[in-house]
């Protein structure tokens, strides 16, 4: 009878089927399993805690995982301070450091990452504090960062460098972090110094002062001294483009005006 054979290689066809999908299983239960071909690789972000004080971690960084969309580009990833202490933190500067191979050599990149809520009394009132048991935004990489063709990226390491709170309290190794975020404010207040001149010259007109606003680079009479005061310049150029295109040209007038 026909029958039979076909009933028999039916029942083997699902006996391997099953098999398969067992094996697969087991191996991805057991972290074998091989990510599919083109698809992004996911790993984790080590974070570096502060020391305790009297047993917690008075800002600590949590993280997910990051994504590289190719063996030599990181992504993204996300790590976010929670103040776990109980005073508000006003700035923070931390430190993500990318390990990678290059031709069977370990070699490593680091970048610095801050949050200011005080780079300019302009904003203090849009800009909020990250409270006691708060959270900040996100800190790491604006966008994806290379490591350079010819690498192997192995790991990402994180760790806060500087953290000031409300009573200038400070936290931190600091090794550079103080100096990158008084530096931001610096160009922020050269930048402001600037564009009022440049309000005050074109007869208090905001609609002269917008377009400056839009450019892609800071002018070049803002005399900032380094990439530090020239990133607060950038900061501040931001923030009120921002406040424009949210609240109107009002509230950029009221900021112009003041002397402060």
């Amino acid at each position: 009878m026909s029958s039979t054979p076909n009933y028999r290689y039916r029942l083997l066809s699902k006996f391997t089927v099953l098999m398969l999908l067992s094996v697969f299983l087991w191996s991805f239960s057991h972290g074998e399993a091989p990510a599919p071909s083109g698809q992004a690789q996911v790993i984790e972000v080590i974070a570096r805690q502060l020391p305790e004080r009297e047993g917690l971690i008075p800002v600590e960084l949590r993280c997910g995982y990051a994504t590289l969309s190719a063996p030599n580009i990181l992504e993204n990833f996300t790590c976010k301070l929670r103040n776990n202490s109980s005073r508000s933190l006003t700035a923070a500067s931390v430190v993500y450091t990318i390990q990678y191979e290059e031709k069977g050599v370990s070699k490593a990149s680091s970048y610095d990452s801050t949050i200011d809520t005080r780079l300019n009394p302009d904003f203090a009132n849009t800009t909020k504090m990250i409270g006691p048991g708060e959270e900040s935004s996100s800190v790491g990489p604006p966008g994806p960062v290379s490591s350079g063709s010819a690498t192997i990226i192995k790991g990402i390491e994180i760790a806060i460098d500087f953290v000031e709170f409300e009573d200038s309290s400070v936290l931190g190794p600091d090794r550079e972090g103080s100096n990158i975020i008084n530096g931001m404010r610096l160009g922020a207040k050269k930048y402001r110094t600037w564009l009022r001149s440049e309000y005050e010259r074109n007869r208090r007109s905001v609609d002269a002062i917008v377009p400056l606003l839009d450019g892609e680079n800071i002018s070049s009479d803002v005399q900032t001294a380094n990439s530090y005061e020239e990133l607060g310049a950038q900061q501040y150029r931001s923030r009120l483009r921002k406040m424009h295109r949210t609240k109107g040209k009002a509230e950029v007038e009221k900021i112009l005006s003041s002397g402060v």
